[in-house]
């Protein structure tokens, strides 16, 4: 009998696997947060979860787009701030945590685009901006320890680097790197405690720099291209080294590797020989080792990897057979493995996964076979679930545990598409964002 009973109850919980990848079974509730604007949809924008609670920036009629946070619950789910009052928007952008503090920007209704800062009360939201420390349009802005860098224009200055610890006094200018007119610094990223960066200058051109905040400590990494530009681009870090595109003259677009010293950094790979582009688009990290895509004649763009080394730096899989391109997008690791999405053979898209190896790449799941299967700018991994947004042909809310996916939820019945995108984790929960094709863009909830 008992023998029986685990069979029954293998069979059982077979069946029930099975009928989980095929999306007839669903765990979870997935809802709307709360219907904002009850006209057309509030479309929530730049979600970020900050104290527990995920902040954003949303749209009503009276108010236009405005600083918004929400505990997961309708009642909890409210105006910060009307920082622009009446219907004119304030427009909040690059909501970034630092040091117990939310930055971000927003349109003052005289200042027009400055800093802003807020510990979730109306009290706590302010703008930093003084006349003596004048600037406009910040932008890059990026957590480097308990400091926010960011890109701003000086009215005399052009656009440099500044910083902010979240008091008016202390946001200021960095460094005027570019005396003629503004060294444009962007792509700000945190690496081994300091701010590392493209930025122009007379002498160099736009090559690549660090800060740790100050003047003398605001210094050129290395001239990768003597009388030109190398163009760094794509900062990420993996492994303790920091990685980028570059594009110096006698190399093309191939991918670079730092460790904040001029000697160390360098080529990886010329992946292309000669000038010719192999043109990295860095992905993410995975056990140590940055994963990119890259271009070979022979086989078109594929996934790639790299220790730092030309020997560690070669290609993981031909996703795609040939000479035409699985062009690998997207990156989110969970398990052990990193997924991300690519173009399939026979048309359409897919979702695949890699431990690195090539017997290890695989796909997870061929979403469609027409030309718009899978959006891989929309991609959060909560618990050991991977969520993600497909079209099979429209395109809803999609999940894996890592063996085959399915929809969570039709939430635009029909052949309508509720096309989710700003795919945030907070805790045990994903938001984002959903057009139900009732309410319009509203902030949508999943929970276990």
């Amino acid at each position: 009998m008992m023998n029986r009973r685990s069979s029954m109850a293998a069979a059982a919980l077979a069946l029930v696997s099975m009928l989980a990848v095929a999306g007839i079974v669903q765990a979870g509730t997935t809802r709307m947060v709360r219907d904002i604007d009850t006209t057309g949809g509030s479309w929530p924008l730049w979600l970020t979860p900050y104290k527990g609670q995920l902040f954003f920036s949303a749209r009503t009629p009276s108010k236009g787009f405005e600083l918004w946070r929400s505990n997961g619950t309708k009642s909890g789910t409210r105006l910060v701030k009307d920082i622009q009052t009446g219907a004119v928007s304030s427009s909040p952008q690059e909501l970034t945590v630092v040091d117990g503090k939310l930055f971000f920007t927003a349109v003052h209704p005289v200042r027009g685009r400055k800093l802003h800062v807020t510990d979730g009360t109306t009290a706590g939201t302010r703008m930093l901006w003084r006349a003596a420390a004048d600037y406009s349009d910040p932008t890059w802005l990026t957590k480097v320890g308990k400091t926010l860098f960011f890109a701003a224009e000086h009215p005399r200055k052009g656009v440099e680097l500044w910083k902010s610890d979240g008091t008016k006094a202390g946001t200021k200018l960095v460094r005027d790197n570019d005396t003629v007119g503004g060294s444009w610094p962007a792509r700000i990223t945190a690496y081994t405690g300091k701010a590392y960066f493209r930025a122009g200058h007379p002498d160099t051109g736009t090559e690549l720099w660090k800060s740790d905040g100050t003047w003398k400590g605001t210094k050129l990494v290395k001239d990768l291209d003597k009388g030109s530009h190398s163009w760094p681009w794509q900062l990420t870090t993996a492994g303790g080294l920091l990685y980028f595109r570059a594009e110096p003259a006698w190399s093309g677009q191939e991918l670079f590797r730092s460790d904040g010293t001029a000697k160390g950094t360098r080529i990886t790979r010329n992946i292309q020989s000669g000038a010719a582009d192999s043109a990295p688009s860095l992905l993410g990290a995975l056990k140590g080792e940055l994963y990119f895509s890259a271009i070979t004649p022979g086989k078109g763009r594929e996934l790639w990897k790299s220790d730092g080394t030309k020997a560690g730096t070669r290609l993981v899989r031909d996703v795609r057979s040939g000479t035409g391109s699985s062009s690998p997008d997207g990156w989110v690791t969970m398990g052990g493995h990193g997924y991300f999405a690519t173009l399939l053979a026979a048309g359409g898209d897919g979702l695949h996964r890699t431990d690195g190896t090539w017997k290890g790449t695989r796909v997870v799941r061929a979403i469609d076979t027409g030309d718009e299967g899978y959006d891989s700018h929309w991609m959060a991994r909560v618990g050991k679930s991977v969520f993600f947004a497909a079209a099979t042909p429209d395109r809803e809310l999609w999940r894996t545990r890592g063996t085959g996916a399915w929809r969570v939820m039709d939430i635009n019945p029909g052949s309508a598409e509720s096309q989710p995108t700003w795919l945030t984790r907070l805790g045990d929960r994903l938001y984002f964002v959903a057009d139900d094709g009732k309410h319009g863009g509203e902030l949508w909830m999943w929970k276990p």
